[in-house]
């Protein structure tokens, strides 16, 4: 499934150009009216896999696997992090997913911010929905060797607020962030 953004214009096609004019109220120029955004797929359901539940964030989103490419990594470089989510469910349209590497005394030090899903808006999901995330992280080329922290991080763009994680076992999840895993940063080759 994927989502679209519906936008109607009026159209004579003996005029020119064949787009009418539209206003808003207020009497500025538009494209056209917009009617928000719908899902575009089939309603038939793929069976789950078996994947484990790594995390779950609120009843939103279940993290089911995490690929990082074999570090080291190079200061300056950029990070590929590909994730996979199973979802309960449509969830706030200011759902959105950090991704934030911190240093050994817990600094932020790189991240990235963005859609959980670039296929389906969050209002689109539904219960069993499976997300693929993959996310280029530019590391700094100011970076030191050494190890670093992967988190991921889901919040609300709204108010900022983090979506409440917890562990595979039901434990609350400090900061409300999943440890995806450890980094090392090598020297520049």
């Amino acid at each position: 499934p994927t989502s679209a953004h519906l936008e109607v214009s009026l159209y004579n096609p003996e005029a020119t150009p064949p787009h009418l004019p539209t206003f808003d109220r207020p009497g500025n120029p538009v494209s056209g009216a917009s009617f928000g955004s719908l899902r575009i797929g089939s309603d038939e359901r793929l069976p789950l896999s078996p994947q484990p539940i790594l995390a779950n964030f609120d009843q939103l989103l279940s993290l089911t696997q995490v690929i990082i490419l074999p570090t080291p990594q190079h200061a300056g470089g950029v990070m590929p992090v590909f994730l996979t989510w199973r979802a309960w469910g449509p969830a706030p349209e200011d759902t959105l997913l950090s991704l934030q590497l911190l240093n050994e005394q817990g600094e932020w030090v790189a991240g990235v911010d963005g859609a959980v899903s670039d296929a389906l808006l969050p209002q689109h999901w539904r219960t069993g929905d499976a997300l693929e995330t993959a996310r280029w992280l530019p590391l700094p080329g100011t970076l030191t060797p050494g190890s670093y922290k992967l988190l991921a991080v889901l919040y609300h763009a709204g108010d900022l607020s983090r979506i409440a994680a917890r562990d595979a076992k039901d434990h609350p999840l400090p900061n409300n962030a999943y440890p995806l895993g450890e980094v090392q940063i090598a020297t520049q080759p």
